[in-house]
């Protein structure tokens, strides 16, 4: 099993795997961090006096960004064949008539995909944090306030990585091609981050209000959890911009006053009609996520292997 573990890792840091990650990655952090610099909002930024709003900004690319949809492409882009590549190859059933179980050759594979994602997330998350508070030119003080920051959403990423990974090997084991997989998840990255911001979006624009579709926002649900864990929002006192910002992408919509110094209304953006617990919505995905995991492991021992 630990070579097939070590085999896994070792496949996903390809040299073109990690030029291409980086690259997607880097290129919206500088940019954001070019805007924030050189924006009249964000001038003030690189002090620690404005620490609570960089902060509620810093959420936002962790949400968005550092753990989330580069991370999950990754996880498509190396999950798809996980099983199915080497079936087409025959690799696969050189592994079953080796003296090894196909639970084990199952637990290598998906356990090296969730430990090589999660170095690509420490690193991306290190590396974008320096690079981020370099371009802003950040006093030191900000970057040893952002540091203790840093352990929650790398555990929020571990969870996007440990759930979606769920689904991947679960796509994985039941087609033995990575196109069904690929548009399933390209369609569950637009229902997690995108379909729910339309759909509030136009029906604010219509009805004065947002609708209360918390059971099924999925958006909402991740938000909640990313909340949970990063304690993003609860202790951040940052302007009702700001904190209005991060509620918006994350679905968790606040009960906010108006700023006077904001020239547009943002006190409009309130919480929805749902109030879900956040630990229960993060138990209810874990144990999705552990019944998808099940049933891989059930269809890998009764796959018919040629």
């Amino acid at each position: 099993m630990l070579q097939i573990f070590n085999l896994t890792i070792k496949r996903m840091f390809k040299i073109r795997y990690i030029v291409a990650y980086f690259t997607i990655l880097n290129i919206a952090i500088i940019a954001a961090s070019i805007f924030m610099k050189y924006s009249e909002r964000f001038t003030y930024f690189s002090s620690l006096s404005s620490f609570d709003s960089f902060e509620e900004n810093y959420m936002l690319l962790s949400f968005l960004w550092f753990c989330g949809i580069p991370v999950i492409l990754s996880l498509v882009a190396h999950g798809a064949g996980l099983f199915s590549a080497e079936e087409n190859e025959g690799t696969l059933c050189l592994l079953v008539i080796k003296p090894i179980s196909r639970f084990k050759i199952t637990t290598g594979k998906i356990s090296g995909l969730i430990a090589g994602q999660f170095i690509y997330m420490v690193i991306s998350t290190l590396f974008g944090t320096i690079l981020m508070t370099l371009i802003m030119g950040s006093d030191p003080d900000v970057i040893t306030r952002l540091l203790p920051l840093i352990p929650s959403i790398l555990l929020y990423g571990l969870f996007i990585i440990v759930f979606f990974t769920s689904i991947v090997s679960f796509l994985a084991v039941l087609f033995k091609s990575k196109i069904p997989s690929l548009v399933i998840v390209f369609i569950l990255v637009g229902i997690y981050y995108f379909c729910p911001l339309f759909i509030r979006n136009d029906f604010y624009s219509k009805n004065n209000k947002f609708p209360d579709i918390g059971y099924f926002d999925v958006n909402y649900h991740i938000g909640l959890i990313h909340r949970l864990i990063t304690g993003a929002g609860d202790r951040v006192q940052g302007t009702a911009f700001f904190r209005t910002l991060l509620s918006f992408f994350a679905g968790t919509f606040e009960n906010l006053k108006p700023d006077v110094d904001i020239s547009f209304d943002v006190n409009q953006m309130v919480l929805k009609g749902s109030n879900l617990s956040a630990v229960l919505v993060l138990l209810v995905y874990l144990l999705f996520a552990s019944m998808l995991y099940y049933f891989t492991f059930k269809i890998m021992k009764k796959k018919d292997i040629h």
